[in-house]
């Protein structure tokens, strides 16, 4: 019986038992980004962080009602010094705002991912960083020509394949759509991934890091 009810259990989460932990979790209001791919549960300390009236950022003073706070949750942006638990904020008089090498918050497109990916997702929104605009009449050789000074790991073929690969893929659930062409980390690995740019929420522009009881502020 115990065979039967662990069976049933991994099936009606998609493999993720924690998944009915982390819906339940979706209720206390706090916002999440999930650094990683966002049908998979991800465990993190939650601290209690409530956004100041005021705080000190590098010596300026800023004012908290101007911001929106998301909980960073997995590790994916881990190389860029962003780890699971920490807190982005984002400008409100910002949203939807970005340039190059942002970190951006994104909406998750949920029937995107059930009809392209065959998965549902838990998190409404998730963490890359950018990397450049692309215009529908751009091909996959425009994106190289103007990375490769800038984004040396676009010259590895490797890197190329991968790109167009993704770059042909998103093309067709979005062919008129302006994409962000943007990275992430998979395991430490560099991964590459399209987003229409109508669901980036905002631009991460502070990190929240919290360690014992302690709140340090930090400049994106």
């Amino acid at each position: 019986m115990n065979t039967f009810m662990n069976l049933l259990t991994q099936v009606i989460t998609f493999g993720h038992p924690d998944t009915f932990r982390e819906m339940d979790i979706k209720q206390d209001g706090i916002r999440r980004v999930a650094a990683g791919d966002p049908a998979l549960p991800i465990r993190n300390g939650i601290n209690n962080y409530k956004i100041p009236e005021t705080f000190l950022v590098e010596g300026k003073e800023m004012k908290g009602s101007d911001f929106t706070d998301y909980l960073v949750t997995g590790n994916s942006m881990y190389p860029q010094g962003i780890q699971n638990g920490d807190y982005l904020l984002t400008k409100k008089s910002e949203e939807g705002r970005f340039t190059e090498n942002d970190f951006l918050i994104i909406k998750v497109d949920k029937e995107y991912c059930k009809k392209y990916r065959q998965k549902n997702t838990l998190y409404d929104y998730k963490l890359r960083k950018a990397l450049l605009l692309v215009t529908p009449d751009m091909n996959d050789k425009d994106i190289i020509d103007r990375l490769k000074d800038s984004h040396y790991e676009i010259n590895l073929e490797e890197n190329q394949k991968y790109m167009k690969r993704k770059y042909e893929e998103e093309r067709k659930a979005y062919p008129d759509d302006n994409l962000m062409f943007s990275i992430t980390y998979h395991d430490g690995r560099l991964c590459y991934s399209f987003h229409p740019t109508r669901l980036i929420i905002g631009r991460a522009t502070i990190l929240v890091r919290i360690k014992d009881g302690k709140e340090s502020y930090k400049l994106l």
